[in-house]
């Protein structure tokens, strides 16, 4: 067999598995070509930047995409943005298309924060000042939420909206 029908048939088994990843979910470019490195090492680099270009040109995959499609999953898991940011970051996503798509109005994080606090602590949250309300900020900041956004459920709570 020629190198040229090796090499075809090379960019034929990774175009295939680059399908069959991208029928499941979305990924990310430098996902996807973390996982096509690891399933065919020996593979040249050329070919496998080759084979993503396609991809891309064919609309198939694209970091936008991906981004759009994490950060509503994780919004509606109740992660807030740093969480989800430093997620992006590492499944090497470009800063500029994770700002964009984090580019959620900020009431909408309060409320998912407060959504997701009252269903671990309950109503009425607890009293500002208190062991319980230190628990819960610590909750919120491992869950990827800023402090203003604690600051303003903070205000509701005095208001009396939570």
């Amino acid at each position: 067999m020629s190198t040229d029908d090796q090499t075809r048939k090379i960019a034929v088994s990774l175009r295939r598995r680059a399908m069959d990843y991208l029928a499941r979910r979305e990924h990310s470019v430098s996902e996807l070509r973390r996982k096509l490195t690891e399933k065919f090492p020996e593979t040249e680099k050329q070919l496998l930047e080759s084979v993503l270009s396609t991809l891309q040109d064919d609309g198939l995959l694209s970091d936008q995409r991906f981004a759009e499609s994490y950060v509503r999953a994780r919004f509606n898991k109740g992660y807030g943005p740093q969480y989800i940011f430093s997620h992006l970051k590492n499944a090497g996503v470009p800063d500029d298309i994770s700002s964009q798509e984090l580019g959620i109005d900020e009431n909408e994080w309060v409320s998912n924060l407060q959504k997701v606090v009252c269903k671990r602590f309950g109503k009425p949250l607890p009293e500002p000042g208190t062991l319980a309300w230190a628990k819960l900020e610590r909750f919120a900041q491992a869950r990827g939420f800023r402090g203003n956004h604690l600051q303003k459920l903070r205000y509701q709570r005095s208001e009396g909206e939570v």
